[in-house]
């Protein structure tokens, strides 16, 4: 059978995706998959690996597995695999079969037995595999009287019985022949000819004598060739098994119990009577079957028992070795304490030990002869060990007096083991017991003892080996959710996905039993089947609250005052907590540690430390504490409830530190769900709920998640990201209130409230080829209060057709870093320059990640049906104004999109504005939808995208078009029909036409384009000297209404009429000619006429010239007139350099100013009058600033510049980058004044200081100084500029 090309993929098993992905194009992704795991195959060998033909060696080896792993280690390893090392693959260590998918429809024994039915293993044959549970120790198997065993004591005879020793036994044969052993000729058993002892399970590097030594120790061949200093040492270095050897564990040993006891049968017959009882009573569902949460579901222990995390501890409490359950088994001996936290899975690991001990097919456990399981929880201070004994697990009627139990335990001593659980739980604990573990170094009875972490100081001095119980595995999670759902495949798919896609869950379940109270969710919620930590938590403190029946009032109480806790630590980022802390919290330590809600760390440690099981534990206690204290009825606990509340007054600290404790507190009671939405309302439109400061990141630590989403509101903010602050917060907090209205079952009165935040906003929602949907709570409402949409002030619905991110283009910094050569910097201040090779290779990295991870999903743009239905139910409430943004659809991947979908969107506003970025065919495939909606488009957008003749004329016939913009590149896309039949659009009030290829554009602008006289934006740009500038001239003059005009035109035939023309539109607010080239006399008529533009706000000359100073001098007058200027781009050039101050001069005739861009022209004196010019309180209002490029400015003037500038409150953005050839190493007078500057800027969040050299020091210095600014949380420092090649370090 061919191994390497086999399909791992079960195309019946119906696996779960997250609704906005559910589109993905399975059957792509499974063929990606399918030939990576097979590329993953043919690097791995294929001849069976027997150094893994131990259960428990394989086992080991899924330890690193992925932890999200549907198939849990003790899976794999019974079914032959280990874990290869090459990503998450498994090979078997018979046949070499890989897997590399772990399916939810079948086990891996299920898929072994399909893909190579003819493995070896799988068909029972003698492979090697050692069994989990098998030992070293064999039955023998020729008795010593044997002749042939006599003719072994030749070692010659003894090497020649190895003729057909097995293949998988690793070890050389002529090291058994030199310590005693011949091969028996069954499986891998040697016997030695000497003592008769039957040992297996020969692996590689094992040793022989130390074998021997360690189970044979009395074997006269053994002793008389190794001294007893060496024989010694070979046992007291053996792992596990202490005290054990071939007369404990043989078969013989556990069969013929009554040659130990030969002159007391009467006693053997106790023994015998009592193993069968104790047997009875571990067979019994009652003691195999736990049913934490009622009767929701009993875990049965016998096959349902999942792998803990169990850590080997030495004397000064360090972890040594993790261990398996047959590790565990091995290492009993003497007294072993096993510590853990509350539900760790202490009680459900001894009754498994007992339950293994009962079944007789454990040989590592018979070596015991009885076994005692004691719950010390059930137990009274005044029971004897035999009345216990008779209580808890063989009846009452069975006579077992305490002197019968002490001649059983005095004479089997070592073979008795006692599991004593929850040792410390009572104040006091039965005196029998007690000396039990005091006088055990007489008694040498095994005793296994569980505690609480916080219980454990007392038995340490006593216990010979310590074990820890870790946090439990999630792969056993993921395990024991199958066992109990085995038919429902869908639901552990669906947990699975949310494991990890949400960071937080998986930090939930770190013990058994929050998987079990998430089942027990989902078997009491059938309809609500999320997994998640709200329902769980609840279910948890509902458990501890019924595991106490008759303390009701006083769980109740610690549950609430450990909310109160929990809250008082959480607002003080706080985790750990003293005595004090919880006296003054009113929370009784002995209880909270008892009833589960805190645990107790004493180790090595003055006073005890007290933490909740977990962080999100800790927030849900303190949401259900804030919840308690906004419905209470006293005022002094609703004021202390909202005092709490409004300390969350940014809506960076709604999303970030206290995202999960307000979704907790918002979902517990209708009333205090009320007052939280209400409260979080409110901060909207608040401009100091947009701080972006924190006082603290510790949470970050708990919920490493909460990262991404901070830093993305952060750059949202600051425009970094092109998305609308405002539709993110509104989308934020909608789906936050409407999610805790469901929650907590009080939507119908939430509506009101959320219908009347939702006035006069917009909201957004879109499909791409990668997401379909992820606003799903948001259309639920819709579709439940329809009238909603007639409320919002629009709908923005974005359409996206791109497969791969746009990767940044370095050509031209690439050009200019060639052009200028590779930068010679000192050592210290080599961090200054970023490699923008290495940031090539990151981008391509990324843009190679997300294209695998996009080419799964399918090649066509699907609209969902719940839009499409949200929006068809509507019942006639339409949306003031939708709009509709597509880019990158084409023919290839939107053919599919039904018409009628669109019909749909289109019909619910009277104002559709369109924008098309990098479309073809959109119009033609909607062209139906369009038609049947002519009358309510009043804007479109065209933008790099081909119209068709066809297309051109259906907009044509758009008559309430109100503003239309067109801009493309290439002459291929330009819609010359559009253009020149633009005039049959009556109604446009905005035109926009960039088409910088096309040097016809004016000339193609119809005579009758005048006639649209209520014209308020006009903005052309085109490459040429064509004559339509002159053209243009006398059209300008009929737009009385002009409010906006920009001009990007490369030749201006008559610029003096033109600025003529202009000047008749007195409602100007807003003139640019970035991107035009205007000469000399075009600068200077420009710097005549501008005075007489008083009504401008914006003004931009950005990459203009002006040579002469005189021109520049009469630019500078004509500035100061512009009072209501709130935006400013200067132009640039020798003249400017002269007329420097000024213009500087001239600024402080500007008290709206709010960006300046001053580019390349200022010097030390022109930049020193700038600081003043500011402290003197005339840039108040500036949040913008730009002194890039200045070379004509020193260290010094720098220096002067940062002393002097002040009292501009509201700078956000500062650029005062240089060309990196000409930077700065600063000295520390400019450090100390820059950072001084910026503590002085109340309002900074970027500076751009690009060509800065900056060394350790003044990092450190600056940062010092932002842990104390306003914007500390937000305020960054953009220093680090990437060049083309390696710098050239100077030492």
């Amino acid at each position: 059978m061919d191994l390497k090309n086999i399909s791992e993929f079960d195309v019946s098993h119906d696996g779960s995706l997250p609704s906005y992905i559910s589109h993905i194009d399975l059957e792509k992704a499974v063929y990606k998959l399918e030939e990576h795991y097979r590329q993953i195959r043919e690097q791995l060998p294929t001849q069976p690996n027997y150094s893994m033909r131990s259960e428990i060696k394989r086992l080991k080896s899924h330890w690193t597995q992925d932890p999200f792993s549907s198939w849990s280690p003790q899976e794999l390893a019974s079914a032959g695999f280990f874990r290869t090392g090459v990503e998450n693959s498994s090979q078997c260590f018979c046949c070499g079969l890989v897997l590399c998918n772990h399916s939810l429809g079948a086990t891996p024994m299920e898929r072994h037995r399909k893909f190579n039915p003819s493995c070896a293993f799988i068909q029972g044959q003698d492979v090697g595999n050692i069994p989990i549970y098998d030992i070293r120790v064999k039955a023998k198997e020729i008795i010593p009287e044997d002749e042939c065993i006599e003719s072994m004591g030749n070692e010659q005879n003894r090497q020649q019985s190895y003729s057909h020793w097995p293949v998988y036994a690793s070890i050389n044969p002529s090291t058994l022949t030199e310590a005693g052993f011949f091969f028996t000729g069954k499986k891998d058993h040697v016997q030695c000819f000497s003592c008769g002892g039957c040992l297996g399970n020969w692996e590689e590097n094992d040793d022989p004598w130390r074998e021997h030594a360690k189970w044979l120790p009395e074997c006269t061949f053994l002793q008389s060739r190794r001294t007893s200093d060496e024989l010694q040492q070979y046992i007291r270095s053996y792992c596990g098994f202490v005290g054990s050897s071939f007369t404990h564990i043989s078969k013989k040993s556990v069969t013929t119990e009554t040659d130990l006891i030969t002159e007391q049968t009467r006693i053997q017959e106790k023994v015998d009577n009592l193993k069968k009882n104790l047997t009875e009573k571990y067979h019994d569902p009652t003691f195999c079957c736990t049913s934490p949460f009622g009767d929701s579901f009993a875990l049965d222990l016998n096959s349902q028992f999942a792998d803990i995390s169990v850590m080997l501890k030495d004397i000064k409490n360090q972890s040594v070795q993790q261990l398996t359950l047959p590790d565990i088994l091995s290492e009993l001996n003497d007294i072993t304490m096993i510590e853990g936290e509350a539900n760790s899975g202490k009680t459900a690991l001894l009754r498994k030990i007992a339950i293994l001990w009962a079944s007789g097919s454990c040989p590592i456990l018979s070596r015991f002869s009885l076994v005692f399981y004691i719950s010390l929880a059930s137990t009274e201070s005044h029971q004897t060990l035999s009345d216990i004994i008779c209580q808890q697990l063989i009846g009452p009627s069975t006579s077992l007096t305490e002197e019968s139990l002490g001649e059983i335990t005095g004479k089997l001593k070592d073979k008795v083991l006692f599991l004593l659980d929850d040792y410390g739980v009572q104040d006091s604990t039965p005196k029998p017991v007690e000396e039990l573990i005091l006088k055990n170094p007489w008694n040498r009875l095994n005793l296994a003892v569980t505690v609480s972490t916080d219980k454990g100081r007392k038995l340490r001095q006593y216990a010979r080996t310590i074990m820890s119980i870790q946090k439990f595995p999630l792969y056993s999670s993921i395990y024991l959710a199958k066992k109990l759902f085995p038919h429902d495949s869908k639901q552990i798919d669906t947990f699975i996905m949310e494991l990890k896609l949400n960071e937080n869950v998986p930090a939930i379940f770190q013990t058994p039993l929050m998987i079990l109270a998430q089942c027990s969710c989902w078997i009491q919620y059938p309809d609500d089947n999320t997994t998640g930590d709200v329902h769980v938590f609840k279910e948890y403190v509902k458990y501890n609250i019924s595991k106490f029946p008759n303390e009701y009032q006083a769980v109740s109480s610690q549950v609430s005052s450990c909310g109160e806790l929990a809250l008082q630590g959480l607002f003080k980022s706080q985790f750990n907590f003293t005595e004090n802390d919880l006296r003054a919290a009113d929370v009784d330590e002995d209880k909270a540690v008892r009833y589960g809600l805190l645990s107790k760390f004493t180790a090595q440690r003055f006073h005890p430390i007290y933490m909740f099981y977990n962080p999100s534990f800790q927030e849900f206690l303190a949401g259900k504490r804030l919840s308690e204290l906004l419905e209470s009825e006293k005022p002094e606990d609703l004021d202390k409830g909202l005092h709490y509340l409004h300390q969350i007054n940014t809506f960076l600290k709604a999303l970030g530190p206290y995202s999960y404790f307000l979704r907790y507190a918002a979902r517990i009671s209708p009333k205090s769900t009320l007052k939280i939405i209400s409260y979080l309302f409110s901060l909207y439109g608040n401009p100091e709920a947009l701080d972006c400061h924190l006082d603290s990141t510790e949470h970050l630590k708990q919920h490493p998640d909460l990262k991404n989403q901070e830093e993305l509101f952060i750059l949202t903010l600051r425009k970094f990201v092109a998305v609308d602050i405002d539709l993110v917060l509104t989308d934020s907090l909608t789906t936050f209130a409407i999610e805790s209205a469901i929650e907590s079952q009080c939507l119908p009165d939430c509506a009101p409230m959320i219908l009347q935040f939702l006035t006069g906003k917009s909201l957004a929602f879109g499909v791409s080829l990668t997401t379909n949907n992820s606003a799903e709570k948001i259309l639920s409402f819709i579709k439940k209060y329809p009238e909603c949409i007639s409320l919002l002030s629009s709908i923005k619905f974005t359409i996206g057709g791109e497969k791969q991110p746009t990767i940044p283009d370095y050509s031209k910094l690439e050009e200019a870093s060639k052009r200028y050569g590779v930068p010679t910097v000192e050592r210290d201040y080599a961090e200054a320059y970023l490699s923008l090779n290495d940031i090539k290779k990151e981008n391509e990295k990324l843009g190679n990640r997300f294209a695998k991870f996009s080419s799964v999903f399918p090649s066509q743009i699907i609209i969902v049906d719940s839009i499409i239905d949200t929006f068809r139910s509507t019942a006639g409430y339409k949306v003031p104004v939708f709009k509709i943004k597509a880019s990158e659809v084409t023919h290839d991947n939107f053919s599919n999109v039904d018409c009628e979908h669109f019909k749909v969107l289109f019909s619910i506003s009277d104002r559709i504005e369109l924008e098309l970025n990098d479309c073809t065919d959109f119009v033609r495939l909607l062209a139906p939808a369009i038609e049947q909606h002519l009358g309510s488009f009043k804007k479109l957008c065209i933008c790099y995208s081909h119209l068709t003749a066809e297309d051109q004329d259906l907009i044509l016939k758009m008559s309430s078009l109100e503003c239309l913009e067109i801009g493309c590149n290439d002459g291929k896309n330009y819609p010359e029909d559009l253009i020149r039949g633009i005039h049959n659009l009556g109604n446009l009030t905005e035109v926009t036409i960039y088409v910088m290829q096309n040097i016809e554009v004016l000339d193609h602008l119809p005579i009758e384009f005048v006639r649209l006289g209520h014209m308020k934006k006009l903005a052309f740009g085109c490459i040429g000297s064509s004559n339509g500038s002159i053209k243009f001239v006398p059209i300008i003059k009929h737009f009385a209404h002009l409010e906006i005009l920009h001009l990007s035109l490369h030749h201006y035939e008559d610029f003096s009429g033109l600025m003529k023309s202009v000047s008749s539109c007195k409602k100007l607010i807003a003139l640019s000619f970035y991107g035009s080239i205007l000469w000399q006399d075009d600068m200077t008529v420009l710097a005549g006429e501008i005075k007489n533009f008083t009504s401008l706000k914006i003004l931009n000359l950005d990459r203009q010239f002006i040579f002469g100073k005189e021109s520049a001098e009469k630019f500078a007058v004509s500035l100061g007139s512009l009072i209501h200027l709130e935006k400013l781009w200067l132009p640039i050039g020798e003249g400017m350099a002269l007329a420097a101050e000024l213009i500087i001069e001239q600024l402080a005739l500007l008290p709206n100013l709010q960006v300046l861009v001053i580019k390349i022209f200022l010097d030390d004196a022109s930049i020193t009058l700038l600081g003043k010019v500011a402290s003197n309180g005339f840039l108040k209002r500036i949040c913008h600033l730009e002194l890039p490029c200045h070379s004509r400015i020193t260290e010094s003037g720098w220096t002067s510049f940062f002393q002097t500038a002040a009292d501009m409150p509201d700078l956000s953005y500062l650029n005062v980058t240089r060309v990196y050839t000409n930077s700065i190493k600063t000295h520390a007078t400019t450090v100390t004044s820059f950072v001084r500057f910026v503590s002085r800027m109340p309002s900074l969040i970027t500076i751009f200081m690009h060509g800065w050299q900056l060394d350790k020091d003044d990092l450190g210095m600056f940062n010092n100084m932002k842990e104390k600014h306003p914007q500390s949380k937000s305020l960054e420092l953009m220093w680090q500029i990437p060049v083309h090649g390696t710098p050239t370090i100077e030492d």
